[in-house]
């Protein structure tokens, strides 16, 4: 379980505002590093690079959302899908990290001879 932090502006099931804390299970908590920088290579083939920054960020699955929690993580998605920023405990080392959302999230439903249970996956980038 990792813990997330949010604060509630969309999609509300807590007040506006609010301060949250969710707990999922996850499937995969998978890093990925990439290196921002500028190379030139001289006539002679040296290269020569400038680095700007390191950017880690991870994709996020979630095991299945019970349908008593799927409101509030649904608040949590909505809550931060204008790239807001919140806080997410790193499962690998325990660190909370400020991070925003990329990209587009999804929202899949699990065959378990129910319908109201869903995974979720969405990319989160870490920002400074």
């Amino acid at each position: 379980m990792v813990d997330i932090v949010y604060t509630a502006k969309r999609e509300l099931v807590n007040t506006l505002g609010a301060t949250v804390v969710i707990s999922p299970a996850l499937q995969s908590f998978e890093r990925s590093t990439e290196a921002r920088k500028t190379e030139a290579v001289s006539m002679g083939g040296q290269r020569q690079s400038t680095l700007h920054y390191i950017a880690n960020s991870w994709q996020v699955l979630t095991m299945p959302i019970l349908p008593a929690d799927r409101p509030e993580f649904d608040e949590f998605i909505f809550s931060t899908i204008n790239g807001e920023t919140f806080d997410f405990t790193d499962v690998d080392d325990g660190t909370v990290r400020s991070v925003q959302r990329t990209g587009q999230h999804s929202r899949e439903r699990v065959t378990t001879g129910t319908v109201d249970f869903f995974t979720y996956s969405f990319t989160i980038r870490e920002v400074f």
